[in-house]
Parts: C-alpha cells; structure tokens; sequence
C-alpha cells in the first residue's frame, strides 16, 4: 500500500512528466514548417489544452544530432559570450 502512494505521488512530480510522442513530433513538425520558436510553439500547444515547456523544446533541439532543428530556429542555437574587456592597468 505504502509503494502504490509513493508512486502516484511521483507521477505529480514536474521531474517525471513524461510528455507523449505525438506531441514531440508535432512540436518538432511546428518548428521545421512553420520555423516558429519553443515559446510560441509552447503557447499554442497550451491554447489546445497540451502542455510542454519551452525549455523541454529547447532541450530537444539541443539532443538533435543532425542539427536540422537548430537550422530552422532564428538564432540557429548559437550562444554568444560578451568579450571581457581587458582594460591595462
């Protein structure tokens, strides 16, 4: 009795959602046709009572190993690091 409570209690917890694969595949479709970002794609999911997280998105763009994803985002997944300035004492 004690496990089956522990168990419904860990299917609550936001850690072990396990999100469905048509709705990966129809969030990637969203990103390859309609070139939108995981936000919107987030959002719009949410307007039709499906949910995931924009960084859960992001994430799965980040695992893509042929990078057809990150072609299709706006910024194309690049990160910027600000150059320190090295100013001479």
């Amino acid at each position: 009795m004690r496990w089956q409570t522990k168990w419904r209690m860990s299917e609550h917890l936001p850690g072990n959602r396990r999100i469905p694969s048509s709705l990966i595949k129809e969030s990637m479709d969203l990103i390859k046709k309609e070139e939108w970002s995981p936000k919107q794609i987030s959002g719009y999911l949410k307007l039709q009572g499906k949910e995931i997280s924009h960084e859960k998105i992001y994430q799965l763009i980040r695992s893509d190993e042929s990078g057809e994803l990150a072609s299709h985002c706006r910024h194309r997944m690049k990160y910027r690091r600000h150059k320190s300035s090295s100013a001479p004492a």
